[in-house]
């Protein structure tokens, strides 16, 4: 670019257009576009009496979750956003993504009963529009999801990683597999109000080595008992089993930097090793 040129963004609905202008004309073409629905870029390049267009390129944005109740059945293909009431989910990610710009109420997923097992690794971090009305629900309905991690940093079956007002109910977590790594959940990086309830949690019975936990509230992403930042408050593991792992349950902060709020109810802790 150079002090003759001028860069003028514009965008439609549709790739033929008619393009309209996206604010006023720049001396260079780097822009910030916040966008609220898929549209249609280009940029309009003038120098001297020249006009040229890049090619139009679709900005998809996907719409936020509504509030509401929806599946997850790996048998039945996800036909979110095309259907939007009640549409159902291939798997624990692909519900994941439809969160990727939030939610607009509270939501819940429903497994379909005797649909699984999900072989996969759900990982959640902040969701806009969650609060203590609008929580996020999975309901396993004696469903497994299962995993088994080769990667030190991420080695849980379930990592809430900044995330609030999760709730997990009558799932099968298991962490048994022999990978290197397994951590059934993992609450880290100020996980706040989360709820894990009625959930079997499996971990390794075998293998005598840290690698291994069924619940881990720490700071850090490898090291189970590690002190540090970690800022997870309020959180309420009620009415679980959890089996096997070197421990059954770490909840670690440090002297400066305290935990508050956390709470284990009901709970039955069998089988680890120390």
């Amino acid at each position: 670019y150079g002090a003759s040129q001028t860069f003028q963004w514009q965008a439609s609905a549709t790739l033929a257009g008619t393009y309209t202008n996206v604010g006023n004309p720049k001396l260079t073409p780097d822009t910030t576009i916040i966008s609220t629905t898929s549209l249609y870029y280009r940029c309009e390049i003038k120098c001297g009496g020249a006009t040229v267009y890049s090619t139009p390129i679709l900005l998809t944005v996907n719409p936020a979750l509504p509030t509401g109740s929806y599946t997850i059945n790996k048998a039945l293909p996800t036909n979110w956003p095309t259907t939007t009431v009640g549409a159902n989910f291939n798997s624990f990610n692909d519900a994941k993504a439809s969160m990727n710009c939030g939610i607009l109420g509270a939501v819940t997923f429903n497994v379909v009963a005797n649909s699984g097992p999900y072989t996969e690794q759900l990982i959640l971090d902040s969701i806009k529009g969650t609060s203590v009305v609008n929580t996020i629900t999975f309901n396993g309905l004696g469903n497994t999801i299962a995993f088994s991690s080769t990667n030190t940093n991420e080695r849980a079956v379930i990592k809430l990683k900044s995330a609030d007002h999760i709730r997990f109910d009558s799932l099968i977590i298991d962490a048994t597999g022999p990978n290197g790594f397994g951590y059934g959940v993992q609450l880290i990086n100020n996980a706040d109000s989360n709820i894990i309830r009625k959930c079997s949690i499996l971990a390794n019975t075998t293998l005598t080595t840290a690698n291994y936990a069924g619940i881990v509230i720490n700071s850090t992403d490898a090291g189970p008992v590690t002190l540090g930042n970690t800022w997870c408050d309020g959180n309420k593991f009620d009415r679980n089993t959890i089996s096997g792992g070197f421990y059954g349950v770490t909840l670690v902060g440090s002297a400066t930097q305290l935990i508050e709020g956390n709470q284990f109810t009901n709970n039955t802790i069998k089988d680890f090793y120390t």
